[in-house]
């Protein structure tokens, strides 16, 4: 996550009301806590949203019919493993949502799935550029 040859671990808390999302610095592994009020984080995935060749982390929240605002984050890595928090959705939940370059578009998009009380699939279409 701050590119010094050591491979980080990234983890989110998923089966908390107020779950931490964190990366671990290696090789003492000091945490480092990107937030920690996030409710049940079941979907989470690190990968380059913005194609500048730094680890991102993805981060969806569950509804479970008693959240009424899950959110969908994106921390975008400035390659030193400072993170900047943008707020991609409010009010749809994710369970154990995925990414990936939906239409050949060259960037990462997501989709995913409440896990109840709906029955749908999302797509959220990454059509920012962000430079």
């Amino acid at each position: 996550m701050n590119e010094d040859g050591l491979l980080d671990l990234v983890m989110s808390e998923a089966e908390s009301d107020d779950g931490r999302l964190a990366w671990f610095e290696a090789p003492e592994w000091k945490m480092h806590i990107l937030n920690e009020g996030l409710f049940n984080p079941h979907s989470f995935v690190a990968a380059d949203f913005d194609k500048d060749r730094h680890m991102d982390i993805f981060v969806g929240e569950m509804g479970l019919g008693r959240h009424p605002d899950p959110k969908l984050l994106i921390y975008l890595n400035d390659g030193d493993g400072f993170f900047t928090e943008h707020l991609i959705d409010s009010g749809n939940p994710t369970h154990e949502a995925k990414v990936a370059d939906s239409g050949k578009t060259g960037r990462l998009s997501i989709v995913g799935k409440p896990y109840r009380p709906e029955t749908q699939v999302d797509l959220w279409e990454n059509r920012t550029d962000f430079r």
